[in-house]
């Protein structure tokens, strides 16, 4: 038996940060992780991004994969649980509400679905 989980928690993380550079910060604004102890925080405008709650958004789906062809017949059962993983944003500096304004509008629209999608997450929605 093989357990794999994806996409994990590094993987949404790095694919956050990359969004919020692209498409949200103009160059020079650090993003950074929270938790990171003993690390002052950036001088300046920046993003802080802190890890929340994981938790399930939905009940096991069951995918099988069978290979008759083998001999003896063998099959593959996949399991998913969907999750949601909730990330606080916490924007700093004098443009940092405009930078709120710009992440909730691509966050609520099939830009921001489109963007994740390569990593196999979807914004969900924010507050």
């Amino acid at each position: 038996m093989t357990l794999t989980v994806t996409p994990i928690e590094s993987t949404l993380m790095t694919a956050l940060r990359t969004f919020l550079l692209t498409y949200v910060v103009p160059d020079g604004v650090e993003v950074i992780s929270a938790f990171d102890n003993r690390v002052p925080e950036p001088a300046g405008e920046y993003v802080m991004m802190t890890p929340g709650l994981d938790m399930r958004n939905a009940t096991n789906v069951a995918t099988y994969l069978d290979d008759p062809e083998a001999d003896p017949p063998v099959g593959q059962e996949t399991l998913t649980q969907k999750t949601l993983t909730e990330v606080q944003l916490d924007f700093y500096g004098k443009r940092s509400g405009n930078w709120v304004k710009v992440m909730t509008t691509l966050f609520r629209d099939e830009f921001g679905i489109n963007a994740f999608a390569a990593c196999g997450a979807a914004p969900l929605f924010h507050d």
